[in-house]
């Protein structure tokens, strides 16, 4: 260890590394050892790996956050039972409500409904058991039809019932309201009704919402109770006759978890029955006569309360007075229905807070609510309830439910704890300052900054001995990429001269080929042309002698005649048989024809030397249409009409041309080429009438200009781009080398100094423009610009 003099700072070797201590303030041992301890911290934190530091951030504020997070989420969870279950219940019970009152509006309007048909279809004069039997029947079955009831009945205004159609649940339907203990769904939906027999006249007087209705004159509905000899004149004691155990129940505390207590040894029977019932009464010529009455016994009736109930809750319950009529409640057993069980509170003054109590060996959650009769709806003061209906859970089931909320917590602890990661990486900001220095370094490297280097010799840790190990292998790099770029690009620049040259020499071939082509082509025609024109001319110029000799000899005959008029009779009918007359007009038409089919074979023997100028290999002056017709001819047997194709048409607009100072066998090959290119765009499209335009215009004295265009389908932009490129083709393969535009340019543009311009449209066509000029003199001028522009 080196330190400086007193009173000064000094410097301080730590695990091989030297830092500088400043000299201490003026103060206490108990400051200066506090500040020591700090110094030695302050020490072994910044020579800590970088791995250690963030390691512990990391965990310190995950796990201060986490425990903070669990201990909340439980108190939400322990906090949220109670209200979620409360709120549940009492949603179902507002439910509950709205059915039933749904129920009792049904059974108001299938009354008045069958009120409706009774008064338009069944003669009423009076309510008599005389009415028509055919009739009533057909009003119960439409009744019925409409809505499934227990009963359909009509009375007379003294509440004797003289028309009825009564339904019992069947068998299969109470052992399906009796077992059957799945919490939801209860039953099926529909019940299973069968029709009693049951004999008319029935006394009803006793019923007061009957007795209510026919006093006020106006329909009512809602719950009643029905007696039992009621109800077993009706037929229908067996459907709600309740049996149970009479229990002694205390008041349930709607905190404490109170066990039901056991059974007392008495039994409790009940033959009275809950009802939905309506009433409408029945009018004639302004008079009542009676009424109509519905009704629908609520005891055993498990699709009323599969009605009432969403699913959301285990068990609900619909009770007359303080006993249940119908419910999916399972006894303790497990083995039937609850029916006839007692009520926890009293049905005088019903709980309206949640109450928890033991059932079955598990917490169950219940909510009550008052049931009033008709009179509730008149708003008359006797309002006293005549039963309940309750829904309940199992507090078990509330906490399965609450398990969706345990994992939301869970989600929001572990949101948290990516926060806290995110808040432990914000506080590890200033201890990442060298590795965002070493992260820009790598970047300059990679983007090819190989000049940069990183500045952390001052660092003792990991970060500082890899700072030392980047900037060597940064120099070496630099090394490497310069020697492998200049070796890179002495190899693309070989590799782009012998591409060149590839290419060149590919160019070369294929235009010494097409040009021996030619040249054997125009030599073939050359000699055919020289061999036929030899015979041709003998036959030419004999003809006019065998014309003039064939005239003679019909001068001849024709004095002849004259001279003889009457031949011998042989001789006669020889010149008859051999129409004399016939033959000397015929044998003019023969002979012209034969002079005109001379004629035009000479003429195409000389397009046919034209065209091969074997006599012309310097620039001559020509006319470029003998050069365009001569093309035309060789391809003359390629337009006509072919199987899938019609025929094509040549249009020529031939201008004045002056004579052009050109190559001519080059330039005939340049018109073929385009002639070509035309022809087969036109037979490869579906073109109704193709045609092939031909226009020669002179542009100015000193340029002349030749279209060739085509109603073709055209060509690409993308392709346009690329046709006057060598090997470049768009025919399949063995159709085309893609040297045909390529060597028509060259020669037109190289060779002649001229233009060769495309214009095409997809699906309209094609147009080639060849701009040439006319004089040797501005070829001469074209020439010495273009090489000042070199």
């Amino acid at each position: 260890m080196k330190s400086s003099s007193p009173g000064r700072g000094r410097w301080l070797r730590y695990r091989g590394a030297l830092y500088w201590s400043p000299p201490p303030l003026p103060c206490d041992r108990s400051s200066k050892t506090s500040l020591w301890h700090r110094q030695r911290l302050t020490r072994l934190w910044g020579n800590s790996s970088f791995r250690t530091k963030l390691t512990m951030l990391l965990f310190g504020s995950a796990l201060l956050q986490g425990f903070v997070v669990t201990q909340a989420m439980l108190y939400a969870i322990d906090q949220q039972l109670q209200v979620t279950a409360a709120q549940t219940l009492h949603r179902e019970l507002i439910y509950f409500r709205e059915v039933l009152d749904r129920r009792h509006a049904d059974h108001a309007d299938l009354a008045k409904s069958m009120t409706h048909d009774l008064e338009n279809h069944v003669h009423l004069d009076d309510a008599s058991s005389q009415w028509d039997s055919l009739e009533l029947s057909h009003v119960f079955d439409r009744a019925h039809q409409t809505l499934e009831v227990n009963f359909y009945l009509i009375t007379d205004t003294k509440g004797q019932v003289i028309a009825q159609r009564i339904y019992e649940l069947t068998d299969d339907a109470q052992r399906s309201a009796q077992t059957g203990l799945t919490p939801a769904p209860l039953v099926s939906s529909n019940n299973y009704y069968r029709f009693l027999d049951v004999k008319p006249g029935a006394d009803l007087s006793g019923l007061s919402m009957l007795r209510a209705a026919i006093a006020r004159q106006q329909p009512m509905s809602g719950n009643e109770i029905l007696d039992g000899p009621t109800l077993e004149r009706l037929g229908l004691a067996a459907q709600t006759r309740i049996t149970g155990s009479a229990m002694t129940r205390p008041m349930i505390s709607s905190q404490a978890a109170t066990p039901l207590t056991a059974a007392e040894t008495s039994t409790y029977t009940s033959t009275q029955g809950l009802v939905l019932l309506a009433v409408q009464p029945i009018w004639s010529n302004n008079q009542l006569i009676g009424t109509v009455v519905v009704g629908t016994v609520a005891n055993r009736n498990a699709s009323l309360l599969n009605e009432m109930v969403t699913g959301r809750v285990d068990y609900a319950g619909l009770y007359m007075g303080d006993r249940l009529v119908t419910t999916n409640l399972p006894t303790e057993d497990g083995i039937a229905r609850a029916i006839g069980l007692p009520a926890l509170v009293s049905v005088t003054q019903p709980h309206s807070d949640l109450l928890r109590y033991r059932y079955r060996q598990q917490t169950m959650l219940t909510m009550y609510a008052p049931l009033y009769d008709y009179r509730h709806g008149l708003g008359t003061t006797d309002r006293s309830p005549i039963g309940l209906y309750s829904v309940s859970q199992s507090e078990d089931k509330v906490r399965s439910w609450l398990e969706q909320t345990v994992k939301l917590g869970y989600s929001v602890a572990a949101s948290l704890f990516l926060g806290s990661i995110v808040l432990a990486l914000i506080l590890a900001h200033g201890l990442s300052k060298s590795l965002r220095q070493l992260t820009h370094f790598a970047q300059q490297i990679g983007s090819g900054e190989t000049h940069a280097r990183v500045k952390l010799k001052h660092r003792g840790d990991e970060i500082g001995i890899l700072a030392q190990e980047l900037n060597q292998m940064a120099e070496q790099i630099a090394f490497q990429i310069e020697t492998i770029y200049w070796a890179e690009q002495q190899s693309r620049q070989q590799a782009s001269e012998l591409e060149k040259t590839l290419q060149r020499l590919r160019l070369t071939q294929s235009q010494l080929v097409q040009t021996e082509k030619m040249s054997s082509l125009g030599q073939l025609v050359a000699g055919v042309a020289h061999e036929i024109n030899n015979p041709i001319t003998f036959i030419h110029c004999n003809l006019s002698y065998v014309s003039d000799y064939t005239q003679e000899l019909i001068d001849l005959l024709t004095q002849y005649q004259q001279v003889y008029p009457s031949p011998p009779q042989p001789l006669k009918a020889r010149l008859a048989a051999a129409d004399l007359e016939f033959m000397q007009t015929d044998l003019k038409k023969l002979l012209a024809s034969m002079n005109y089919g001379s004629d035009r074979i000479r003429q195409i023997i000389q397009t046919l030397r034209n065209f091969a100028r074997l006599d012309e290999m310097g620039i001559k002056a020509v006319d470029l249409h003998e050069g365009l017709d001569g093309a035309l001819q060789f391809i003359d047997h390629r337009l006509g009409k072919i199987p899938g194709h019609p025929a094509i048409q040549v249009m020529k607009d031939y201008g004045i041309l002056p004579q052009v100072q050109c190559y001519p066998g080059e330039l005939n090959q340049v018109f073929m080429h385009l002639l070509t290119n035309a022809l087969d765009a036109l037979r490869s499209s579906s073109v109704c009438q193709p045609q092939i335009q031909i226009t020669t215009r002179q542009l100015d004295p000193e340029w002349v200009q030749v279209t060739i265009a085509d109603n073709g389908p055209g060509i690409a932009p993308e392709v346009q781009a690329k046709i006057f490129d060598p090997f470049f083709t768009t025919k399949p393969v063995g159709g085309g080398t893609g040297l045909g535009l390529t060597a028509s340019y060259q020669i037109v543009v190289e060779q002649h100094h001229g233009k060769l311009i495309c214009h095409s449209q997809v699906n309209q066509g094609t147009e080639f423009q060849l701009q040439l000029p006319v004089k040797q003199l501005t070829l001469e001028k074209l020439s010495l610009e273009k090489s000042d522009q070199a």
